[in-house]
């Protein structure tokens, strides 16, 4: 079984930033894997080389991104926001925590 026949096949789930200018299709099996108790730092990591993400990552405007990254983090500093590399990990952790968020709440009854 290809992997492109896994991510047709596996539920989805749409994410979208608070302020609408990022969005992408997360799997299933990536939100399980990350949003576990404990540090997530690890499941995040290796999430985001997936091929599927890397995929979505590399559309994403890294001026955007520090954006959004800038307006969801009060406390984060000038050089963490220039780096693009955490941005985009930082970014996969807060989508996959709204998204488990969400479904534990009954939402996202579609597939």
């Amino acid at each position: 079984m290809t992997d492109e026949f896994r991510f047709k096949n596996e539920k989805k789930y749409w994410w979208s930033s608070s302020c609408g200018r990022i969005e992408f299709e997360l799997k299933e099996s990536t939100v399980d894997a990350i949003c576990h108790s404990g540090s997530n730092d690890d499941s995040v990591e290796h999430e985001s080389n997936e091929d599927y993400l890397k995929a979505i990552f590399a559309g994403i405007d890294p001026r955007i991104l520090r954006g959004v990254i800038d307006e969801m983090f009060a406390d984060i500093t000038e050089s963490e926001l220039n780096d693009h590399e955490s941005n985009l990990e930082r970014m996969l952790w807060m989508a996959s925590w709204d998204i488990f968020e969400y479904t534990m709440q009954g939402g996202y009854d579609y597939e």
